[in-house]
Formats: structure tokens, C-alpha cells, sequence
């Protein structure tokens, strides 16, 4: 499986608090013939409070290989009932380290260096329920912890890795 991010960092990427506007990247992959479903996640292991999970999807449709850029993002309501069925789904946001639902691009604070962004796609070979256990994740290790409990293995993954400084 192979991971593409479109022009990241991009201005539009980057939190507001730098004139970004915190819109998402858009992200593809090629898909997975035996996968049941597909998860997301960017991180930031470079974050001054220690690992920073800046999107985090726990479910994405196996029909899907390309997550559109979402301008409304962070203002994204996940007003869905947790015991949702998937399969009548697309996408299904976890929240992020901010406790809010969807995206929060890149903000490092001046002076902290360059930050690391790992996009990580996982195929799965099943879809994980949706549940409060699950719904926010502090890293990927986290995330695969989860998979493990509930039995759901990752047929492939894959990462990329993008560098952001603010730069004053």
C-alpha cells in the first residue's frame, strides 16, 4: 500500500494561529482487495506536551482510497450515535488531542524546531466498532494496542512523513 499526501505542508494546511487555514490535506492510497476497512491517523511525536494526534479516523469504508480536503473540518459535529452501523458509513472522525472531531493542522510553537507529521494508513481486515474506548487515541501504538484487543489485524500500512518549522 502506498501513502500520498498532496503538496503538505501547504499554507492552507497550517492552524489559523499562523494564517493557515486549517484545512486537510488530501490523501490517497492505493486500495486493498482484502480489506475490510481502512484507518487514518497523523501525529506529531515532536510536540512540546509529548505525541500529538492531529487526525485521527478509526474507520473508513473499504470502497474508499482518497480522504478530500475538508475545509469545514474543525467545526466538524460527529453527532453520530456510537452504535452506528459502518457499513451505512463512509467515514467515521475520533477525536483528536484537542478532544475536537476531525483535523487540526500543524501549529508548533516558535522556537520548538522542526515537528515531524507521520501519516499512517492501516488496511484492516475488519471494521473496529465504534465505542468510547476507541474514539480517541494519544499515538498509533495506541491505535494498534486497540486493534489487538479486539482481534482486528492490519493487512498492510503505511506511513509518510512530512517536516513543518514555523519560521517567523
Amino acid at each position: 500500500m502506498d501513502i500520498k499526501i498532496l503538496d503538505f505542508p501547504n499554507k492552507k494546511y497550517i492552524c489559523k494561529k499562523y494564517n493557515g487555514d486549517n484545512q486537510s490535506p488530501v490523501v490517497s492510497w492505493n486500495k486493498i482487495i482484502s480489506a475490510k476497512s481502512y484507518a487514518l491517523i497523523m501525529e506529531d511525536p515532536d510536540a512540546v506536551g509529548g505525541n500529538f494526534i492531529h487526525w485521527y479516523i478509526p474507520y473508513i469504508s473499504k470502497n474508499i482510497n482518497k480522504i478530500e480536503s475538508l475545509c469545514f473540518i474543525n467545526n466538524y459535529k460527529n453527532n453520530l450515535k456510537l452504535d452506528i452501523d459502518l457499513n451505512k458509513l463512509s467515514v467515521f472522525f475520533g477525536k483528536n488531542s484537542l478532544d475536537k472531531y476531525g483535523y487540526t493542522g500543524p501549529c508548533p510553537p516558535i522556537g520548538t524546531g522542526l515537528h515531524r507529521y507521520i501519516f499512517t494508513i492501516y488496511a484492516l481486515d475488519n471494521i473496529l466498532h465504534i465505542d468510547e474506548k476507541n474514539i480517541k487515541i494519544s499515538s498509533s501504538k495506541d491505535f494498534e494496542n486497540i486493534l489487538k484487543k479486539n482481534f482486528i489485524k492490519y493487512i498492510d500500512i503505511s506511513k509518510i512523513i512530512h517536516k513543518y518549522e514555523y519560521a517567523v
